[in-house]
């Protein structure tokens, strides 16, 4: 079963969605303010894959093609099955593989990007990935392919995808409704490095368009919060990286994960292994 994509954008109120969009496959980001903005600075062309990280050039990794992640669904209510995620090289591929579940009526794929708690029932705020509709066919495990598009989301690295989630629209809602009940999720495992894995951020000080404060975890700084008139590549260059690496990074900003503009009070990840 193969289900087409096209690319929109569109920022509504407190919701932006771009990139990819298949019968309301979309990348979403949600947000419950905005902070002020900072001015943005032209971006800098890279060629051939080379950027300058400060400490000489670095070569950011293609995706491999065949299968590049994999995880096996888990639930409280009996649903069993698998996902997984095929490049070509230049498209991506998300597989449900033997689905089975008692539940009734479409599910929605959706994928996050920050962790989400064991214990979660619900996931209709923050920023995530929806990939479509598919539905159960009752006791005949299904299987089903839903083209991503092009590889252009999250920076160019799908493996900034923590976990993939299957949930319920209620019939009827409330304020108090949750808009997207858990029915199962699967924790994704890939099977490549991160293609920017020469990232390491090194604080040189503050500086102007760079003034914001630093978190330092075991000895490295973690995070940053943006300070007025702050500019994205004064501030990737405070910490030895470009601005493409600080967007690589920060896949979940909202209301624009890809926006260069940066917002005053806004945390920064600063760590590879968070993004």
């Amino acid at each position: 079963m193969k289900q087409s994509l096209f690319a929109h954008a569109r920022i509504s109120g407190l919701f932006a969605v771009i990139g990819l969009t298949l019968a309301g496959c979309a990348v979403v980001a949600s947000s419950t303010g905005t902070p002020e903005a900072t001015p943005a600075t032209s971006s800098k062309a890279t060629a051939h894959g080379i950027v300058h990280g400060g400490e000489g050039l670095a070569l950011v990794a293609s995706i491999p093609t065949g299968d590049v992640g994999h995880g096996a669904l888990t639930s409280r209510n009996g649903t069993t099955g698998s996902v997984g995620f095929s490049s070509n090289g230049t498209a991506l591929t998300l597989h449900v593989d033997k689905l089975s579940t008692s539940q009734v009526g479409p599910l929605a794929v959706v994928a996050v990007v920050d962790p989400v708690g064991e214990d979660a029932t619900c996931i209709d705020t923050g920023f995530r990935i929806e990939f479509g509709q598919i539905t159960p066919q009752g006791s005949t495990p299904l299987t089903a392919d839903l083209s991503v598009g092009d590889l252009s989301i999250l920076s160019g690295d799908p493996s900034g995808i923590n976990s993939v989630f299957l949930t319920s629209t209620p019939q009827s809602s409330s304020m108090n409704t949750c808009l997207a009940s858990i029915v199962a999720r699967a924790d994704i495992t890939w099977n490549f490095a991160p293609r920017r894995s020469y990232i390491k951020a090194v604080d040189t000080g503050a500086s102007i368009g760079a003034g914001g404060a630093v978190a330092i975890v075991d000895g490295s700084p973690a995070s940053y919060v943006v300070a007025p008139k702050d500019l994205i590549d004064e501030v990737a260059a405070r910490f030895h990286l470009t601005a493409d690496d600080i967007l690589y990074l920060n896949n979940a900003r909202v209301p624009n994960p890809g926006s260069r503009v940066l917002l005053t009070g806004e945390k920064l990840n600063l760590i590879l292994a968070n993004r």
